[in-house]
Formats: structure tokens, sequence, C-alpha cells
């Protein structure tokens, strides 16, 4: 996995709000093409934010920007949100449970 480079907190503060949306676009998986339907940009204009977020998020391509993307949205929906987290936990560990004793059931 890529390092992430930056000693800022947040990379993403760099950002303006045109190049935070076609960030957000590529990591989730959407090629230049389609990005530039969604935002009513040409391809061209597309390429030259991902130079410009590249180089303010210090990352080599896409892949890296995206590796960032999910691993930000990990550690901030850990940070911000325990609560959510612990519930999201327990539920899961409930719904294992309630499996577990149905399929003993079934013997």
């Amino acid at each position: 996995m890529a390092a992430v480079r930056s000693s800022r907190p947040d990379p993403l503060a760099d950002l303006t709000h045109r190049e935070s949306q076609v960030f957000t676009l590529v990591a989730q998986g959407l090629q230049n093409k389609e990005i530039g339907r969604r935002l009513d940009l040409a391809e061209k204009t597309v390429k030259h934010y991902l130079t410009k977020i590249f180089e303010k998020l210090q990352v080599r391509n896409r892949v890296e920007a995206a590796l960032l993307a999910k691993v930000m949205a990990d550690s901030t929906s850990f940070a911000l949100q325990p609560e959510r987290h612990r519930q999201l936990v327990d539920d899961r560990a409930g719904r294992v449970s309630n499996l577990t004793q149905r399929l003993v059931a079934v013997r």
C-alpha cells in the first residue's frame, strides 16, 4: 500500500471544491470520461484536475489516490464515529450468534 506522504492531518484540505469532486469520483472507480460526463467537464480538464490532485496529495497515480481515499475514509469512520462502529460490530456479532443458534437447532 502506498504510504501517505503528507505531514498535514488532512491532506484533502488543500483541494479545491472541484478537485474534491473529481477525487471522490476517482475513489469510486470512475474513469476520466465518466467523471467528465458527471461533472460536465472535458476529459482533458479532468486530466488536468487529476494532475493537480496527485501533486497536492503527493501520490503518483489514481490507484494511490483511491487507496488514500479508502484509508482516510476508514480512519475517519473509526475516529469520528466510535459509537456507530461499536454498534455495527455488535449487530454483526448478534447476526452471527442468531445464525449459529439456527444451525445448531437444525442438527
